[in-house]
């Protein structure tokens, strides 16, 4: 939302602007007819970008201040009134809460960036239509009839590239072989009175007031054709409940996810403890409603269970922080339309998540490439970091998914996250402790450094001693190339990150331009001493860019 206080950006002129753009402010006014006065708060619509006083609107200045709305005039809204809209109510793809017009999908007309009079309305079989009248190839991912572990952890050597779709899961290990889930199962298993987040497919927003399960499944079960909407849930997290213990993530993911492998196993086990006593069926209603639900204290994100009926419809996203992410079908179906994160496709995609008009424009069609593949019951799919996404769902489905960070993907997660600081993603919807754990994978590769070149009694003083000795089991029982041409350009753009993050927590400048972000920055308690760490890392950077083939001591 645009707002002049004392000067109106992009349109009112400043004392240093060109003659031409003093004589735009002149012509400036306001519904009642009197001129822009320098000083003076002015709001602008979104989109025709006219300006009006607060009080010719007959809303308070903070409404008009907040960061968190945006203005449209009568003209511009379907409603026919001055309105504000929240957008701190949106999903972690960024997208408002737009009312919204249908467009016919059997018309010819394609929508662009320069056109915004028509809304797609991104929801049941006349979507799919519309996506299929698109063109878009079968996209070209690795197949694998049945996982070939020894084929498939060749990303603990090389990276994940392209996208990968496993047909025969089993060897995978996700389901636990003696269960079949189903939705009684889960609603069982996670409890009928757990909150859901519900999103209106058609809006690609967050009902409020917010579902519970036993809501959400008495929905998903109604017959299609008595749905009065078409509704997703996409972010019902399940690690802390008891359907964790038969569903887990692919055994390949859990080798180099950095949650599973650098995270103090204890700060983990100790919060998901906290959050299944506190939802623990022993527990009295009256009792929880006294309690405060406990801090989560690391990245929950790694056991998803997706609930999606026929039509449904997430529009394109890169998942938080750039993470990797699996999914795996438990029935029906999903279809996914990819597109590689190229430096151009990235930058479309910037542009696209901070237009106005982003709500009229099919991404898909804004790329050099978009492709699809279809993912069916049985399959698992694996995209890698920084792709861009959208997913269809044909018919109901149930699907258990998890986002992972790893060493092999930093510097595209490292991309991702400094576009979601260019385009404005609020902190709730970013990958949660995303900097705290590039200290702990940081820790894990110094480990694995010392154990390497005997030096290991330097860090005695710099880590505590039991998250030293995780680390020490962990990496000795690790088989890490630290050879490896490719780990070791990952792991110094890891390392020269956390160097240079930490010289701007010790600038005084970047504080007070940062105070809310200091606290997600700080290196961790477990890491006792980070300026010794840091010269440790410097150490290793230095080694991972020597070509000699001398054994080079850690010091």
């Amino acid at each position: 939302m645009q707002v002049s206080t004392p000067v109106a950006p992009s349109i009112v002129a400043t004392q240093n602007d060109t003659n031409v753009e003093q004589q735009q402010q002149q012509e400036l006014f306001c519904v009642c007819q009197q001129p822009y006065v320098e000083g003076q708060l002015m709001v602008a619509c979104e989109v025709c970008e006219s300006w009006f006083h607060p009080s010719c609107i007959q809303v308070s200045n903070s409404l008009a201040l907040s960061p968190y709305s945006l203005f449209y005039c009568k003209r511009c809204h379907s409603s026919g009134q001055y309105t504000f809209e929240d957008i701190s109510k949106v999903r972690k793809t960024g997208r408002t809460l737009r009312k919204r017009k249908s467009i016919d999908y059997n018309s010819n007309h394609v929508l662009s960036f320069g056109d915004s009079t028509e809304t797609l309305l991104k929801a049941g079989e006349t979507f799919l239509q519309f996506l299929n009248s698109r063109g878009y190839k079968k996209a070209d991912v690795e197949e694998y009839i049945e996982a070939s572990l020894d084929s498939l952890r060749s990303w603990n050597s090389f990276g994940q590239t392209k996208p990968v779709l496993v047909k025969d899961s089993r060897k995978l290990q996700i389901v636990q072989e003696d269960i079949a889930i189903d939705l009684k199962l889960v609603g069982e298993l996670v409890g009928d009175f757990c909150a859901v987040e519900v999103l209106d497919v058609a809006t690609q927003s967050e009902l409020y007031p917010q579902w519970t399960l036993g809501q959400w499944l008495a929905y998903f079960q109604t017959p299609q054709d008595k749905r009065k909407a078409i509704l997703n849930v996409l972010s019902l997290e399940v690690s802390h409940t008891k359907l964790s213990s038969y569903i887990h993530a692919p055994i390949l993911v859990r080798d180099i996810d950095w949650i599973q492998n650098s995270w103090p196993k204890t700060q983990k086990h100790s919060c998901l403890d906290e959050l299944k006593n506190f939802f623990s069926e022993n527990v009295s209603e009256d009792q929880k409603h006294n309690r405060k639900i406990p801090l989560i204290t690391y990245p929950k994100v790694q056991l998803y269970c997706l609930m999606s009926v026929a039509g449904a419809y997430t529009d394109f996203h890169i998942d938080f922080g750039g993470s990797s992410v699996w999914y795996h079908v438990i029935f029906g179906k999903k279809i996914f339309y990819l597109v590689r994160p190229t430096k151009k496709n990235l930058q479309a995609f910037e542009r696209w998540t901070t237009s106005p008009f982003q709500s009229c424009i099919f991404f898909g069609d804004e790329v050099d490439e978009c492709s699809w593949i279809q993912v069916a019951a049985g399959n698992t799919f694996f995209i890698p970091s920084g792709w861009i996404h959208a997913v269809y769902t044909p018919e109901d489905s149930l699907v258990f998914g998890g986002n992972y960070l790893h060493d092999f993907a930093t510097s595209k997660q490292l991309e991702i996250v400094n576009l979601e600081r260019r385009t404005g993603v609020p902190d709730k919807y970013l990958f949660p402790f995303f900097f705290k754990s590039c200290w702990y994978a940081a820790a894990r590769i110094v480990v694995s450094y010392c154990l390497r070149y005997g030096r290991l009694e330097i860090l005695e003083n710099i880590l505590i001693p039991s998250y030293l000795k995780e680390l020490c089991v962990h990496c000795s029982g690790t088989d890490m190339n630290l050879d490896n041409a490719r780990w070791k350009y990952e792991v110094d753009k890891l390392l020269k990150h956390l160097v240079s993050q930490t010289r701007h927590i010790a600038s005084e400048r970047w504080k007070k331009r940062n105070r809310s972000r200091i606290a997600s920055c700080l290196p961790p308690k477990e890491i006792l001493k980070p300026s010794q760490l840091l010269d440790i890392l410097e150490s290793i950077c230095r080694l991972n860019l020597s070509t000699s083939s001398s054994s080079t001591v850690v010091t």
